[in-house]
C-alpha cells in the first residue's frame, strides 16, 4: 500500500514525460491524417483513476511510429494495442520503480482523434507491485504546418 502523505508527484510527470519520450517521432510532411493510421503525434488529456492514480486531469504528447516497436496493428478495424515501460525516479533522482503502460487506442473515422483505455501496473525498482489503476485518454493529431 502507497503512503498518501510522502507520495510525491512524480510518477504524474514521469508518466506524462515518458508518453512523450516513448517512441522516436516518426518523419512528417503536409497532411498525416491517413484512414486507419495512428503514426504521428499526438496531444492528449489523460484522466487516472482508481488506487495509487495520479491527479488529473493531465497532458501528454505521443508520438506513434510505422516500425511497429510500440503499437500493435489488427486490434480491430479501427484499433491499436500499444505498450511501453516508464522509469520512475523519486525527487533526489533515485529510482523509484517503473510503469507498465497497455493501452488500447480507437482512431475516429478519420483518424483526427482517438480514444484510449489504458491499465498502468505501478512496480517498486524490486519489481513489488505498488498500484494498477486505469487512465482514460482522449487524443487530438497535431498536424503540420508550414510556415508563410
Amino acid at each position: 500500500m502507497i503512503n498518501r502523505s510522502k507520495r510525491s508527484h512524480t510518477p504524474l510527470f514521469v508518466l506524462g514525460v515518458t508518453f512523450a519520450l516513448s517512441t522516436v517521432a516518426a518523419s512528417q510532411s503536409g497532411s498525416t491524417a491517413t484512414i486507419n493510421d495512428l503514426t504521428g503525434t499526438w496531444l492528449t488529456s489523460n484522466t487516472a483513476s482508481g488506487p495509487g492514480a495520479p491527479p488529473g486531469p493531465f497532458l501528454t504528447l505521443n508520438t506513434f511510429t510505422r516500425d511497429g516497436n510500440v503499437i500493435a496493428p489488427n486490434q480491430g478495424e479501427s484499433a491499436s494495442a500499444v505498450t511501453f515501460i516508464a522509469i520512475n525516479y523519486n525527487p533526489d533522482a533515485s529510482l523509484a520503480g517503473l510503469l507498465k503502460v497497455r493501452q488500447i487506442v480507437t482512431l475516429n473515422k478519420s483518424s483526427t482523434e482517438f480514444n484510449a483505455t489504458s491499465i498502468v501496473d505501478v512496480t517498486d525498482p524490486n519489481g513489488n507491485p505498488l498500484a494498477t489503476f486505469q487512465v482514460a485518454t482522449h487524443g487530438v493529431r497535431i498536424e503540420v504546418e508550414a510556415l508563410p
